[in-house]
């Protein structure tokens, strides 16, 4: 059963989930940019999650929803 609080998995498990996936055996290239990504994601998960008391697998997709949401309208009356 998958965890449903708590911290992200750490860049040790991002590298185990890595080296199970055999369509990503011979990129190393790809490997290092999805690494990267997942560090990107994990630090604006866990901002989100800090700024909701939350801890970052108690996120809920309602909250993303509502953060994306958010942050567009932002970007739109900045624009404007």
């Amino acid at each position: 059963m998958p965890l449903k609080q708590g911290p992200l998995p750490t860049r040790d498990r991002w590298q185990d989930w890595c080296d199970d996936q055999p369509q990503l055996a011979s990129d190393e290239e790809f490997r290092e940019q999805l690494m990267m990504q997942f560090t990107v994601i994990a630090s604006q998960l866990e901002e989100l999650a800090s700024q909701l008391e939350l801890t970052p697998l108690e996120l809920k997709l309602n909250d993303l929803i509502n953060n994306a949401e958010t942050n567009s309208r932002q970007r739109l009356s900045n624009s404007e």
